[in-house]
């Protein structure tokens, strides 16, 4: 029993993690600040991600700062949509997700209801000097 029971731990630990580890080199992070038009947080909000590619969504609300952070996001570009009572909701397009990248996409609502929108588009990834990471995509025929 004991044995059966360490035989099948293994292939959990052997199937599971490298897929998660996959995951976590293969994508990268969205995450920011949502913010009213005089500068305060909005906690709360409604965040999602969009793919632009697969249609896939990825949802977070953010925290009592304002916060939001979806992590392991696929490479690629993506819309991000933000909503809460009381204000329009905002669509920023274009955001560009790395491999082991943080992209911070800060978002302001203006006030209105919420049938109405605003339309950002997002400006192209900025070189980060204070970051020392580098990374690379490698083409799957050569792993």
């Amino acid at each position: 029993m004991k044995r059966a029971f360490i035989s099948m731990a293994a292939l959990f630990v052997l199937g599971v993690w490298p897929v998660a580890a996959q995951n976590a080199i293969s994508g990268g992070t969205i995450a920011g600040c949502v913010r009213d038009t005089s500068g305060g947080v909005v906690p709360g909000a409604a965040v999602a991600v969009i793919s632009n590619e697969t249609g896939l969504q990825f949802d977070a609300t953010t925290n009592s700062g304002g916060l939001y952070n979806i992590p392991i996001i696929r490479v690629g570009r993506h819309t991000l949509r933000v909503r809460h009572d009381g204000f329009k909701t905002t669509e920023v397009h274009n955001v560009i997700v790395q491999v082991g990248q943080t992209a911070t996409v800060d978002v302001q609502l203006a006030i209105g209801p919420l049938a109405q929108q605003s339309i950002v588009e997002a400006a192209a990834p900025v070189f980060r000097p204070s970051e020392s990471s580098m990374t690379t995509v490698v083409p799957r025929e050569f792993i």
